[in-house]
């Protein structure tokens, strides 16, 4: 881990809108979970391709509003994920 990465998720860990600051190449699973942990709408933030189950739940636990940011190929995905279905 590099300090330019250590710094965007210490600042990440302070502010979650910090992560559009982030460029996309260290936009991380942790770097996005802790994001949406702190604040759900930063869910909008995160890379398609980021956007996992969990990460769509966390974000949406933390504020049902950030739903909006889950397209209907996650939500699905989500939604078999919260219900364990293959």
């Amino acid at each position: 881990m590099n300090n330019e990465y250590k710094n965007h998720l210490a600042a990440v860990n302070q502010d979650s809108y910090t992560l559009q600051d982030v460029p996309n190449e260290l936009r991380t699973p942790e770097i996005c979970m802790a994001a949406v942990n702190q604040n759900g709408w930063s869910l909008r933030y995160v890379p398609n391709e980021l956007r996992t189950p969990e990460l769509c739940m966390a974000a949406v636990a933390d504020d049902p509003d950030a739903i909006r940011f889950v397209n209907d190929e996650q939500l699905k995905q989500t939604i078999m994920a919260l219900y364990n279905i293959d």
